[in-house]
């Protein structure tokens, strides 16, 4: 990356000549011209800083090559080398001067001694080395001029990074490729910001509690915009304009996306209940649409030129894309995979998508034509580092996306030493770039059960309370284990796991062993939640979460928490109070999203606390509920009774992904995460793409 590319200006081939003097000083010294830690050290190194000269690093080395580095390397382009040839000559110029000078200073008399080896003659070596430079410089020159003069079909695949503020997330790119809106903050702070591409200052756009789903209108004038605003009750889609205008809301629902002609947006949630509706910009007016059936959809995009619509669905732990038209006539299934997918996109000629797929912990960008009914997809990148969203200009040519690396780690925090502040009652208990998540304490206390690993495979452990050498209880290659649960006795843990396909219920020894499946058990569509202590049965997540199971261990007999399945979703982990007789979650029903306390016995559900809360445990005599704000740093005590009241008990110093209480009510283990993610923008992506776009003969 050379400087100009850095500050995100015009670039040229000189951009190339920088990028090669930095791998001629890395040839011939053997260390990086800008080493760094990070991207932003290495960025700040390529800006402002000079790498030592040659000659400090090794003796041996021409000072004319140093000069030659030095000018390929010059921060300011218009004192570099301005075409490669020039740096070709001078090259050459010094391999030939260098002989000459060898020829009159080496000459061997008779009965010398003999000559060294290559590897242990300096003088040799060196010359060497500059022959390959040469080579590599040649070889650049007939890559150069090939790229040159093959048009867009052959060029390299480009990444190049937009932003390097380490929380930007959820780009779009406007349909003409001059700008750029993005997501940046998290938990309830997030703002939505807008630059000019390559390069320029960014302009807030709105702040809120929550942003999702930015879509660019046709004429790249406004936008649609999932919204939290904060102070406002009403959630839904709202139309900013790329003025800083003040913000209107058009319709509810979570994802969006525009007709062609700019005058209405099409919206819908996550779940089926309400569907998909076309609303008018101006009017509001709504008209619904049919829709294919799914339980969950996680994707719409709208094609530019005719309004054709692309669905990402999910329906019994597969996904689906789908293909309709606007009014919601001739539906069909383009195809299904078990895979993870995200962001099907219409391809600008809209006789194909592309989409992103996970794959063993990174991603895919792969390519499916749609004109002629070919399920068959083309991988076109791989081993991307990627969030779950990308955007493309109407031209195709450029895809905006971020580059997120997560880890989360697990900490303890004492809940006895009221007055402290958070972070003098913090203890590590991990630490690294893996994901240590799902905590959950054995009955006596002395024990913390976990899943750690990636993306595509997790496995579960045990490890003491106060810390200490992770002891590793599965051993499953290439499946998900989730949400530990001990049983009454801690003899026992329970998990929910995919091994051999289906999320089903599983055991496991505390003290390890072969992990046994509860064949009778049925997880799919679910957040893979469980619980068993201090309960003789374990409760886990029905499918589509709209009630709990609670299944016998040693007869594998199950029946329903609640009588009657419920209108929302029970989402997060069940938490039993002390007594085992009731059930703190969040429960997102329509008439009051929050944590909800379930009596089995009665069957019967109390709303608690209204909003966003995760429950993570009780107190001792069950009168309050700990809960963290999702996403959040704070961890609430929540009253039982009519007062209803909560208190800020503790600030972590990171955004909380789960927790447990330990039995006796004087610690919280909490899994604590952490996230850097930048955008990036990706071109000369599809080869097939670019030959299409070049002129015929």
């Amino acid at each position: 990356m050379s400087p100009e590319q850095a500050r995100g200006e015009e670039l040229d081939s000189r951009t190339d000549l920088f990028s090669f003097g930095a791998v001629l000083y890395e040839m011939v010294t053997g260390r990086m011209a800008f080493p760094g830690g990070s991207a932003a050290v290495i960025h700040e190194a390529i800006l402002n800083r000079a790498p030592p000269p040659l000659a400090r690093v090794n003796h041996d080395l021409p000072l004319e090559l140093d000069s030659i580095v030095n000018k390929a390397i010059e921060k300011d382009h218009d004192l570099r080398y301005q075409h490669a040839a020039e740096i070709r000559a001078d090259l050459q110029r010094l391999r030939r001067d260098t002989i000459a000078s060898s020829s009159a200073s080496y000459a061997i008399p008779r009965g010398a001694h003999p000559v060294l080896p290559l590897w242990r003659n300096k003088f040799a070596l060196g010359m060497a080395g500059i022959a390959l430079v040469c080579m590599i410089l040649a070889a650049f020159l007939y890559r150069w001029h090939r790229l040159s003069t093959a048009g867009v079909a052959g060029l390299r695949l480009e990444h190049t990074q937009i932003t390097f503020v380490g929380d930007a997330y959820m780009p779009a790119v406007s349909p003409d490729g001059k700008s750029m809106v993005y997501v940046t903050g998290q938990g309830s702070e997030q703002k939505l910001m807008m630059r000019a591409l390559p390069g320029g200052p960014s302009l807030e756009l709105l702040h809120g509690d929550l942003f999702g789903g930015p879509k660019w209108s046709p004429d790249g004038s406004e936008l649609a915009v999932r919204v939290r605003l904060q102070g406002e009750a009403q959630s839904g889609i709202y139309v900013v304009s790329r003025l800083g205008r003040a913000p209107r809301r058009v319709t509810g629902g979570a994802y969006s996306c525009w007709s062609p002609d700019g005058s209405q947006i099409l919206g819908t949630n996550q779940n089926a209940e309400p569907g998909i509706w076309w609303v008018s910009k101006l009017t509001g007016a709504r008209k619904k649409i049919p829709a294919p059936s799914y339980q969950w959809l996680n994707s719409i995009d709208c094609s530019e030129k005719t309004g054709m619509l692309l669905l990402l669905t999910k329906t019994a732990d597969k996904y689906q894309i789908w293909a309709m038209k606007p009014d919601g006539s001739d539906q069909r299934k383009l195809f299904e995979d078990q895979k993870e997918i995200d962001s099907p996109r219409w391809s600008p000629t809209e006789d194909a998508i592309y989409y992103f797929r996970m794959s063993g912990g990174t991603t895919e960008l792969l390519k499916l034509p749609v004109s002629d009914r070919s399920t068959e997809s083309s991988l076109l990148v791989s081993g991307l580092e990627t969030g779950d969203n990308f955007t493309l200009t109407s031209d195709g040519s450029q895809l905006a996306y971020t580059r997120t690396q997560s880890y989360s780690n697990l900490r303890s925090v004492e809940l006895s030493a009221l007055g402290a502040t958070g972070r003098d009652r913090e203890e590590p208990l991990t630490s690294g770039t893996l994901s240590y998540e799902d905590p959950s304490i054995s009955p006596d206390g002395r024990w913390v059960a976990f899943t750690s690993g990636s993306r595509a495979k997790s496995n579960i452990y045990k490890m003491a309370i106060d810390g200490g050498q992770p002891v590793q209880l599965t051993f499953f290659d290439a499946a998900m284990s989730e949400s530990p649960g001990w049983s009454p006795d801690g003899h026992r843990i329970a998990f929910i796991c995919n091994q051999g396909g289906a999320p089903r219920v599983w055991m496991v020894n505390a003290d390890g062993g072969s992990a046994s499946e509860l064949d009778k058990t049925n997880a799919p569509d679910t957040n893979n939640f469980l619980a068993w202590f201090p309960s003789p049965d374990i409760v886990y997540q029905q499918p589509g979460m709209h009630n709990l199971r609670r299944v016998n261990v040693e007869t594998q007999k199950e029946e329903p928490v609640l009588a009657v399945d419920s209108g929302g979703w029970l989402v997060t982990k069940p938490i039993f109070s002390p007594d085992g007789r009731k059930i703190a979650v969040y429960w997102n029903r329509r008439e009051g999203p929050g944590v909800w306390v379930l009596t089995p016995d009665k069957d019967s559900g109390e709303l608690l606390y209204l909003g966003e809360y995760y429950p993570v445990g009780w107190s001792s005599d069950g009168s309050f509920v700990y809960a963290f704000g999702g996403p959040g740093r704070d961890i609430y005590q929540i009253e039982l009774g009519d007062s209803k009241k909560s208190r800020s008990v503790i600030t972590l110093t990171g955004n909380l992904n789960a927790g447990a209480v330990s039995p006796d009510r004087r610690k919280i283990i909490v899994s604590v995460g952490e996230e850097k993610s930048d955008v990036w923008l990706m071109q000369n992506f599809d080869p097939q793409a670019g030959r299409a776009s070049q002129p015929h003969d």
